[in-house]
């Protein structure tokens, strides 16, 4: 769907954006503590995923001027961004320690519950530099690398109704080697480009702010 030349457009992430991410994060895996069976008890890279992926939703939010992720429940919406009538999903991937890149992915679970919402999941991931912020996270204060001098690269999107249809089913495994989930993953390479999901105004913009 892209060819190599793509274009690279990175936003630079506010501190605000990110703070809010983070109160988001602790918030939605405090609950999930609560609700299981301490599976996440302790686990820092689940906590940490859930902060990355609050904070990369209030940037774009930010970015395009649309409210940022809210906390009360009755708020919350099943898409992030709004471009013109298409009600996106943005998605934060990491990196792939074996290749060193974006690493696209998106967990089975989740894409079932959005797909029938959505036209579209856009993917992202931060680079650059982190800062190690102390946080309170329930009886704990631990500290948290966030991406505040980070810029966030919109790698792509796809439509809702391909996801099932290109990608490629990964199986989670725990530490004893037990499936523990499953998601689709795709190459960068099978991603549309930016300019074919934000309208004229939204990529004039992204244009205009690229570093």
């Amino acid at each position: 769907m892209m060819d190599k030349e793509k274009e690279k457009i990175e936003i630079l992430v506010s501190k605000k954006a990110c703070l809010h991410g983070v109160e988001l994060g602790k918030k939605i895996y405090l609950g999930k503590v609560k609700k299981s069976n301490g599976f996440y008890r302790g686990s820092a890279n689940e906590l940490q995923a859930d902060i990355y992926g609050f904070a990369a939703k209030a940037v774009i939010c930010e970015f395009f001027e649309s409210p940022l992720p809210s906390f009360e429940p009755s708020n919350v919406k099943k898409y992030d961004l709004l471009s013109g009538d298409k009600k996106i999903v943005v998605k934060k991937v990491g990196f792939s320690r074996f290749t060193k890149q974006p690493k696209v992915t998106i967990n089975k679970r989740q894409y079932s519950f959005k797909k029938d919402y959505v036209d579209a999941f856009l993917f992202c991931t931060f680079t650059g530099g982190l800062q190690q912020v102390s946080a309170g996270v329930g009886d704990y204060q631990i500290f948290i690398p966030l991406p505040i001098f980070s810029k966030l690269w919109l790698l792509g999107w796809l439509k809702s109704d391909e996801v099932e249809k290109i990608g490629r089913t990964h199986i989670w495994k725990d530490n004893n080697g037990k499936a523990s989930g499953e998601s689709w993953d795709f190459k960068q390479l099978q991603l549309r480009p930016m300019e074919t999901l934000l309208t004229e105004a939204q990529m004039k913009k992204l244009r205009g702010k690229n570093i």
